[in-house]
């Protein structure tokens, strides 16, 4: 059986809602506790692409054999 390779997943920038179908009540809902919380973050100083450049920041900073984690939760 041929499979095709993975693709990574876009940066959550890219990726501005969660349900780009949206339906239904659940699905609006979802953009918006999305949309609402990136604000929240962002307005709070967070910087949204801190996770992705983690990492890498601390290899150059010499603490090597650091690993990031991700779990995709939506369903489906």
């Amino acid at each position: 059986m041929l499979r095709r390779p993975r693709t990574p997943s876009p940066p959550p920038a890219l990726r501005p809602l969660a349900c780009p179908d949206e339906y239904g009540p659940g699905q609006r809902l979802a953009n918006r506790l999305r949309q609402g919380f990136r604000t929240l973050l962002a307005d709070r100083g967070a910087n949204l692409s801190h996770g992705r450049k983690l990492p890498r920041l601390l290899r150059e900073a010499g603490l090597h054999g650091m690993e990031a984690e991700y779990t995709d939760v939506r369903s489906g």
